[in-house]
């Protein structure tokens, strides 16, 4: 067996581990779904989590992604390439737009993927959507990342 087998083994293992302490909580007010960490938490799981948030502050779209890039990482297989794990851009516009405007720091994600990808003549929502996909490879890379780090 390879060692980036092993090493895939253990960064499965773990984050199948850490995907299971985040809860999903609803807000009474607003019938919101969002994740938290569970009481139980492991100090290398907030150090995961801290790591992932970049320059934002706790950020519930975040977290959100974390857990669904520790999910993703988790149902891989030893002998997948870890690299390949993608969380998938939200479909609906509503959510696209709710993501642009929950933090205007998002508005630099559409920005890099205007540039990157020669948008320059993209409808918005397009420009929103590569944007946030940015966003999520990024939380996705840091997540792999961190948990790479310890495995290692």
């Amino acid at each position: 067996m390879k060692p980036s087998n092993q090493i895939n083994e253990k960064v499965i293992t773990k984050a199948k581990e850490f995907s299971e302490h985040f809860t999903k909580i609803v807000h009474q007010e607003t019938n919101r779904e969002f994740y938290v960490l569970d009481d139980a938490v492991l100090p290398a799981l907030e150090d995961l989590v801290r790591a992932a948030h970049g320059e934002f502050f706790p950020d519930d779209f975040r977290y959100e992604v974390i857990y669904s890039a520790l999910l993703a990482l988790a149902e891989c297989r030893s002998e997948d390439d870890l690299e390949e794990v993608r969380v998938e851009v939200d479909v609906y516009s509503h959510d696209l737009i709710r993501w642009l405007g929950s933090n205007l720091k998002r508005i630099a994600y559409c920005d890099e993927a205007q540039s990157e990808f020669g948008l320059e003549m993209a409808d918005v929502m397009t420009l929103i959507t590569y944007g946030q996909q940015r966003e999520k490879d990024e939380i996705v890379d840091l997540v792999r990342e961190e948990l790479i780090s310890l495995c290692t």
